[in-house]
């Protein structure tokens, strides 16, 4: 199920189970989804950049609740995405208030109020998407080349500046416990032309190497909704 905002009007894609077959030779069994709706895919990206995957989740549902609508259909639990118009309503004051870095909203004002620019890199090549996206101040090489695997169905791009992604790639490929951006890269460059579909095949796999440290517990929020000092835990 994905709900989306079309130039028609809101819409609701419900999928069906089916059976997926890909047989040798060559087969691959990571798919990547390809849109042309790009502000809608940075949206959950820009809040990724610098917090947990859970804390950005949860500024994502807030902001979501408090700035969107319920997608059509029967599914009560299924939101529309934040698109530029409903981007451009949200007060500077709040994305702290709802757990959102400062710095992410006015990124998304950003992306917001340059849309049609943002929505032609869906068209493009990977080079000229990439350029495309990095000239958004706010979007960097990690959140450019997420867009581009997660959404915009480009095969080759590795996301760079991850935290945990070369660590990742070189103990599932090699049994390493470290690594980084240039060692995640050469133990890739054997399947150049699909390294992005590679590392999304290595995360599917859900083999992670042991943790170095105590894990950075989820800024708190109180009953206002500002968002308090994150501890760890």
């Amino acid at each position: 199920m994905r709900a989306t905002r079309t130039p028609e009007g809101p819409a609701t894609l419900h999928f069906t189970t089916t059976e997926v077959r890909a047989l040798p030779p060559g087969a691959r069994s990571v798919r990547l989804a390809r849109t042309h709706r790009i502000v809608e895919l940075l949206v959950p990206l820009v809040l990724e950049q610098l917090v947990s995957g859970a804390e950005a989740g949860r500024a994502f549902a807030a902001l979501v609740r408090h700035f969107s609508e319920p997608a059509p259909g029967p599914f009560a639990d299924l939101w529309l995405p934040l698109g530029a118009e409903q981007i451009l309503a949200i007060p500077a004051a709040a994305f702290p208030a709802l757990g959102a870095l400062p710095r992410q909203g006015a990124t998304l004002h950003e992306l917001a109020r340059r849309a049609s620019r943002v929505e032609e890199a869906a068209a493009m090549d990977a080079d000229a998407a990439e350029r495309r996206l990095l000239a958004f101040p706010g979007v960097g090489i990690w959140t450019a080349r997420s867009a581009m695997l997660r959404g915009m169905g480009h095969a080759d791009a590795v996301p760079l500046r991850d935290y945990h992604l070369p660590r990742i790639v070189a103990f599932h490929l090699t049994g390493e416990a470290r690594g980084d951006d240039a060692r995640m890269l050469e133990l890739l460059e054997p399947w150049r032309g699909q390294r992005g579909r590679i590392v999304r095949w290595i995360l599917s796999a859900g083999r992670m190497p042991p943790r170095r440290g105590p894990r950075m517990a989820m800024r708190e929020v109180d009953p206002a909704g500002r968002a308090l000092v994150r501890g760890l835990r």
